[in-house]
C-alpha cells in the first residue's frame, strides 16, 4: 500500500483556502473618485444640502430637455453628496452592496431601449427628488447611483 504525503496535501488545502481568502478580499473599483469627494468633503453639511438641492432639480431639468452632455458628472456628484448626508463623509462608494447595484442596474440598462430608459431616468430623477426632500439620504443615494448609471448610458461617447 502507498504511504500518502499528508504535508503535501496539507500544503496544497492551505495553499487553496489562501487563494480563495485573497480573491475574496480584492476590493471593488471605486465608483466616486477622489477629487469628487474632496470637493464634497470640503463644503459643510448645510452646504452640501443646498448644492444637493439645487443639482438634483437640475438634473430632472436637462433629462427633461434631454441635455445628456454633462449629466454623468452631475449625477456622480449628486451620488457623492447624498452620501456625505447619509453618512457624514463623502466616500469611494468602492463597498460591495452598491458594486451589487451598479452591476443590476447595468444588466437593466442594457436590457432597455434608449427611449426606455429615458423613462426610467425621468422616473428615478423624480423618486430621488422625493426621497432627498425629506431627508431620505439612503434611498436617495441609491436612486442617485441608478440616475448616474442612466446618465452614463445616455450621454453621448467623446
Amino acid at each position: 500500500m502507498k504511504r500518502v504525503c499528508w504535508s503535501g496535501w496539507a500544503s496544497a488545502l492551505l495553499l487553496v483556502v489562501f487563494v480563495v481568502l485573497v480573491a475574496g478580499c480584492q476590493s471593488n473599483p471605486a465608483l466616486v473618485p477622489p477629487g469628487v469627494q474632496s470637493a464634497v468633503n470640503a463644503d459643510d453639511r448645510e452646504r452640501n444640502y443646498d448644492l444637493a438641492w439645487q443639482d438634483i432639480r437640475r438634473l430632472n431639468g436637462q433629462v427633461e430637455r434631454a441635455q445628456w452632455e454633462d449629466l454623468p458628472e452631475l449625477s456622480l456628484t449628486i451620488v457623492s453628496r447624498m452620501d456625505r448626508l447619509a453618512t457624514g463623509e463623502a466616500g469611494p462608494l468602492a463597498d460591495r452592496s452598491t458594486t451589487q447595484l451598479l452591476e443590476q442596474v447595468r444588466v437593466d440598462v442594457a436590457e432597455r431601449t434608449t427611449e426606455d430608459n429615458v423613462r426610467v431616468l425621468t422616473a428615478v430623477g423624480l423618486e430621488l427628488q422625493e426621497a432627498f426632500d425629506p431627508g431620505e439620504f439612503e434611498r436617495a443615494r441609491s436612486l442617485a447611483i441608478e440616475a448616474h448609471v442612466l446618465s452614463v448610458a445616455l450621454a453621448p461617447s467623446p
